[in-house]
């Protein structure tokens, strides 16, 4: 970005115009080989939760209504869909429906990509790995013109029926120990430390902060961050539905309108919420 004399965007259309002129100048530069911007593009669910969904929620959208009826169709949700087929088709590889979560962390990290937006933990990578080409060289900003942010989580559970209880109550009492989490960030490079208290540490403060400006962005990501999606038990089959009308509007073989259309008809055709 430095190189070019390019910003980070603060807007949808900033983003466009902005990857627009990366790509332009990469190609005039000779790199056609290096993607101006990285994205997931696959099936499944990390596709449309990370960046999608936030700019839906940005923008007013949703995907259901109080009463469960999908609303992936609406104006709203047409305009950011359609911004973003046009984001991914000025920046993103050839092969952007098979990229998956690791295909972007990997073309950040190996400098394949100038340009990226997904999980915040890929950092860890980028100044820590042997193998990064991009040490010293990252910068990080919020979603343009996004003030919330989706949480994806994992977590730790104990079976109903499982005949080591005790077993396994004390394995995850250790697994999320102040101390253990304390451990895993400082010397295994866990940037997503769950406990606030570990997060705060001094220690992990002082390795963020050693990362351009990592700790302020992650710290401004955090406080605006829940849950984004309306809470279903088919909330994978709704993703998966919603990435391959990604996929659709991509390739062409649907308008946007006809993708969406029929993505919130066989969304309130399977009857999530019954």
């Amino acid at each position: 970005f430095d190189q070019y004399g390019l910003t980070a965007p603060t807007t949808m259309d900033e983003w466009i115009e902005t990857t627009i002129k990366l790509r332009k100048a990469l190609d005039e530069d000779g790199k056609e080989d290096m993607d101006a911007l990285a994205l997931r593009g696959v099936r499944g669910p990390g596709t449309v939760l990370l960046v999608p969904l936030c700019l839906l929620h940005a923008a007013g959208g949703g995907d259901f209504d109080e009463n469960g009826k999908c609303i992936m169709n609406s104006e709203i949700s047409v305009k950011v869909h359609e911004d973003y087929i046009k984001l991914v088709k000025a920046g993103c590889s050839k092969d952007w429906s098979n990229y998956d979560w690791y295909d972007v962390k990997d073309a950040l990290t190996s400098g394949r990509a100038a340009s990226g937006a997904d999980c915040n933990f890929f950092a860890a990578e980028q100044w820590n790995s042997e193998d990064s080409k991009v040490v010293g060289k990252m910068a990080y900003s919020l979603l343009p013109g996004v003030e919330v942010s989706n949480t994806w989580t994992w977590g730790l559970a104990m079976n109903k029926a499982s005949k080591h209880k005790e077993a396994s109550w004390l394995f995850i009492q250790w697994a999320t120990a102040k101390e253990k989490l304390l451990d895993a960030s400082l010397n295994y490079k866990n940037f997503d430390p769950t406990r606030k208290s570990v997060a705060e540490n001094d220690e992990v403060v002082k390795m963020f902060i050693e990362m351009n400006n990592y700790q302020d962005i992650d710290s401004k990501m955090l406080a605006k961050a829940r849950v984004l999606p309306t809470k279903n038990a088919y909330i994978m089959e709704f993703c998966d539905m919603w990435a391959v009308a990604l996929q659709e509007m991509w390739m062409g073989t649907k308008t946007v309108q006809e993708a969406l259309d029929d993505l919130a008809k066989k969304a309130d055709n399977a009857h999530f919420f019954e």
